[in-house]
């Protein structure tokens, strides 16, 4: 086509519309509804060959088009020998080329390292002969640093005292090929028996060092998870930390440890300027030296608006001597301290706790309230116990939480709670107002009926709960907002006295239709009777007309659709067929 085509001045909103429709809109007769950005390898090349000819119709479909098959782009540098290589992530197989560097457009830039090609500095001469020089990746804001760590490797004395200085300048001249990073991430890969343990700690140690100028070697005993990011203007500000080490190509859950004290000293150091923090932590002191700094000042991160604490507590034991007795009080305070004069968290927005609470206080929570919007507590009922003697949760206290999770890992005999009942209505007092509603653990059938007087939830997920098909039905009667629900597999329950099968489609749409015109979507956590499920997913159609979606993975359960059929062609509900297709025919 013509450079001076009239589709030269398209609007740039019109051009946008026509790529959104051919790459990934749900009508797209080229893509069925997939975005080119997350096409399977086994069907990208065909899609993104449909799209290659609207390169060379105007100047503004290229700028638009460029950047989507350029948006990741991936160098090994001598992950398997000595030399860099590269490729396009998501550019097309087909020979088709464009005249100019497409990694210039790239948002992505992912980097396999090996160790010891930047230890001994031939990594940095390989890139120096390469066209990958100064300021390459100008769009690149996010750098993924994936490392594999070969064989191990014994340095003579003339290495050793040059390894320094050549991890420094290969920093620096990384740093310059992507000027505008803003984030990183760190993630690796070793292999039992082919790398000693200390090379890797060594690695990541200097990986630290490569992009957060922090001298010094790890080693020792302990880990702490973190996705760093790193502003435009200062690479030593921190904005999140997150690195994950795995032992071989299929492990899963193992963690490369790490001396606490040097990263805590990269975390303290980037107290005022750290956004988000995941911490993998074992010890409750780990958790506490965030906080308590060596001269006994307290650190406080007043941009933090993100904390996930996560990973396996080790509780230490508490033993005395023969007859003797210690208060429960006496041993929270051995395991947990107190920090009454701290407000470590001021503006904290997203809190996740998925270990045993590390705090005998409301340390976590104190000074938040009024910015606390998503609660996530996978902890002991013990936790609970702490929070409600703190008073953490009191009427309107919190009133921008819109969700919130918990989730009982162990109901312990030291709680407090009276009854089942007393726990529930404490843990439904937790953000009374939160539209989004998670509770998890031993719910029992008796305490779902407390759930009646908080018609504000609008999702409400009680996977260990046992309901039946008329349980659901009070639910979303009694939550007029409700709209998305998530349950165990139903059973369907005692069916009302005199109504036959054929007459149950009936009898529902007189009495209970409409049950609800804002209730769409009911899914099932776990396995369950087919036969029950599908009569009451078809029932419950009937009389809710905004319901029309359960589990994807039901509809590829041949079993599960095979009994919604046979109950779609059963007498009763056959008059029903417009409304019941939809489900029986997928």
């Amino acid at each position: 086509m013509q450079s001076l085509s009239p589709l030269q001045l398209l609007p740039l909103h019109v051009v946008e519309s026509v790529v959104n429709y051919v790459a990934g809109s749900p009508r797209s007769p080229f893509f069925e509804g997939k975005n080119i950005d997350n096409a399977n390898d086994d069907d990208d090349d065909a899609r993104r060959r449909a799209i290659m000819p609207l390169l060379w119709v105007c100047h503004n479909l290229r700028a638009i088009v460029h950047p989507r098959f350029c948006r990741v782009y991936t160098l090994e540098l001598g992950v398997r020998s000595s030399t860099v290589s590269a490729q396009r992530n998501s550019w097309p197989k087909c020979k088709q080329k464009l005249k100019y560097p497409t990694h210039r457009l790239s948002k992505e830039l992912v980097l396999r390292l090996d160790q010891w090609v930047i230890f001994d500095g031939k990594m940095l001469k390989v890139l120096l002969s390469s066209q990958y020089n100064a300021d390459s990746f100008p769009s690149v804001r996010l750098l993924i640093l994936d490392f594999f760590l070969g064989q191990p490797h014994n340095p003579s004395q003339e290495e050793a005292a040059t390894i320094g200085s050549n991890i420094t300048a290969f920093a620096e001249y990384l740093w310059k090929m992507a000027p505008g990073m803003t984030e990183i991430r760190l993630t690796g890969r070793y292999f039992t028996g082919q790398v000693r343990k200390t090379d890797m700690l060594n690695f990541i140690g200097v990986i630290l060092q490569l992009y957060c100028y922090y001298n010094g070697v790890a080693q020792g005993n302990n880990y702490v998870e973190a996705f760093v990011s790193i502003p435009e203007a200062k690479m030593c500000d921190l904005v999140h930390l997150d690195c994950k080490f795995s032992d071989g190509p299929s492990s899963r859950g193992h963690i490369i440890d790490i001396n606490s004290d040097h990263i805590l000293q990269l975390v303290r150091h980037n107290a005022a300027t750290l956004q988000s923090l995941f911490a993998n932590v074992s010890k409750i002191k780990d958790v506490s030296d965030l906080i308590l700094e060596p001269s006994g000042s307290y650190t406080e991160y007043p941009c933090l608006h993100t904390l996930k604490l996560h990973g396996r507590m080790i509780v230490p034991t508490i033993t005395t001597r023969a007859g003797q007795q210690l208060s429960q009080q006496s041993i929270d305070m051995m395991k947990r301290p107190v920090f009454p004069g701290a407000t470590p968290f001021p503006r904290l927005q997203r809190l996740f706790v998925s270990i045993d609470y590390p705090f005998g206080d409301d340390t976590l929570f104190r000074g938040n309230a009024a910015t606390l919007e998503h609660l996530d507590l996978e902890v002991h009922s013990a936790t609970l116990d702490i929070i409600r003697k703190h008073a953490v949760f009191t009427s309107g206290s919190h009133p921008k939480l819109q969700l919130v999770n918990t989730v009982m890992i162990c109901e312990t005999r030291a709680s407090h709670f009276t009854s089942a009942e007393e726990k529930m209505r404490f843990e439904l007092g937790i953000g009374p107002h939160a539209p989004v509603r998670k509770i998890n653990g031993l719910v029992t059938k008796q305490v779902l009926p407390l759930l009646v007087d908080y018609t504000c939830i609008r999702v409400l997920s009680i996977p260990g709960a046992s309901v039946d098909f008329w349980g659901v039905i009070s639910l979303i009667k009694s939550l007029p907002l409700l709209m998305d629900l998530r349950t165990s597999p139903p059973s369907f329950g005692p069916k009302p006295a005199g109504i036959k099968l054929n007459r149950l489609p009936s009898y529902m749409i007189e009495t209970y239709a409409p049950l609800s015109i804002r209730f769409g979507r009911w899914y099932f956590e776990g396995q369950g009777n087919s036969k029950e499920m599908a009569k009451c997913v078809l029932l419950l159609a009937l009389i809710c007309p905004t319901f029309g979606y359960i589990n994807p993975a039901y509809y590829r359960n041949d079993h599960f659709m095979t009994e919604m059929r046979k109950f779609y062609n059963k007498p009763g509900f056959e008059p029903h067929a417009a409304r019941l297709w939809p489900f029986a025919s997928k």
